[in-house]
C-alpha cells in the first residue's frame, strides 16, 4: 500500500474506532485476533468508558514506507470511573503519539504513549507538578 493509504487507514482507525467508538472495524485494521488489535481495543473501552464524548484529533499524521506516527490530543469530560475512581466531571485534554508498522493493508506492529501522569493531574489523582519536565 502506499503512505497515503496508510495514512488514511490510521485515520480510519481513530475515527471510526475512538471517535465513535466500533470496535469492530479493528478487524478491518488489525489482523483478527492479534493481541495488538485486543490491548488497542482494551483501551478504548477504558477511555469511552470514563470518557463518553472522548474526542480524538490528529495534530501530526506522519508515513514512511510502511511507517505512519499519529500525535494527537484528546478531549472529553470524566462522567465514568478511571482506573478505579469515580467519575470528577471534570473537562479534560491529553496528548499522546502512536507509531504504526503496516503490511498488506494491517497493522503489524503498534507502539503507543500518553500523557497519563498528566491526565491523572487534571483528573485530581495526582497533584499538580508530579510529572517531570521533559
Amino acid at each position: 500500500m502506499s503512505v497515503a493509504e496508510n495514512k488514511a487507514l490510521i485515520q480510519r482507525l481513530f475515527q471510526k474506532v475512538i471517535n465513535e467508538g466500533r470496535l469492530e472495524v479493528l478487524d478491518e485494521i488489525f489482523l483478527p485476533g492479534s493481541m495488538i488489535g485486543r490491548s488497542f481495543a482494551d483501551s478504548v473501552i477504558l477511555i469511552r468508558t470514563a470518557f463518553p464524548d472522548a474526542r480524538l484529533n490528529i495534530d501530526f499524521l506522519v508515513g514512511e514506507g510502511e511507517q505512519v506516527v499519529a500525535v494527537f490530543t484528546v478531549t472529553g469530560t470524566n462522567t465514568g470511573p478511571f482506573m478505579a475512581q469515580p467519575a470528577t466531571g471534570l473537562a479534560i485534554t491529553f496528548s499522546g503519539m502512536h507509531y504504526y508498522r503496516l503490511k498488506n493493508g494491517r497493522v503489524v506492529t503498534a507502539r503507543y504513549e500518553h500523557d497519563l501522569l498528566g491526565l491523572m493531574e487534571q483528573l485530581g489523582m495526582l497533584p499538580l507538578g508530579s510529572r517531570p519536565d521533559i
